[in-house]
């Protein structure tokens, strides 16, 4: 409410000496009110990568990310397994596969089904906490990712999209 209103309501049926500084104050001093005019800071955020700001296809570039173990109903007993995920950087899409545990060789045949149905992406990048074992073992899928064409980046444990 503003000092026009107040001063008007109050005019309605009494005349106040000083009525416009005395609402005013009051006004000022009113904690509901301050709340009603206080003004939200704007977020500060980081920069956006260039992936993401480039207009391209969906999934031409792709974060991938494990996540489980995922337990599987199998024919004698619970399978572990685990689920890979394949997040476009420019529309948040998301592509999952199920993948049996976490070497490189399945790595690569996830990567492989994900091609085969999605196409080749331009990037995809890799989150380095997400499985020593395909950590340990990049070169050999550098190795497979190049005879492709494709670039595999490692980023560190915080999230691919920064």
């Amino acid at each position: 409410m503003g000092v026009r209103i107040v001063l008007s309501e109050l005019r309605s049926n009494f005349w106040i000496l000083r009525g416009r500084q005395a609402i005013k104050k009051a006004l000022h001093n009113c904690l509901p009110c301050k709340a009603a005019r206080a003004k939200c800071d704007k977020q500060i955020e980081a920069p956006l990568p260039a992936e993401r700001l480039i207009p391209c296809k969906p999934f031409d570039t792709t974060g991938i990310d494990f996540a489980g173990p995922v337990y599987v109903r199998g024919a004698n007993a619970p399978k572990k397994s685990y689920i890979a995920l394949f997040a476009c950087s420019i529309t948040r899409a998301l592509h999952i596969e199920l993948v049996s545990d976490l070497t490189t060789d399945t790595f690569i045949m996830a990567l492989q089904r994900f091609v085969g149905r999605r196409g080749l992406p331009h990037t995809f990048i890799v989150i380095y906490k997400c499985s020593a074992v395909i950590c340990r073992k990049w070169y050999s899928v550098e190795i497979h990712c190049a005879t492709r064409g494709l670039v595999g980046r490692l980023v560190g444990e915080v999230g691919w999209d920064h």
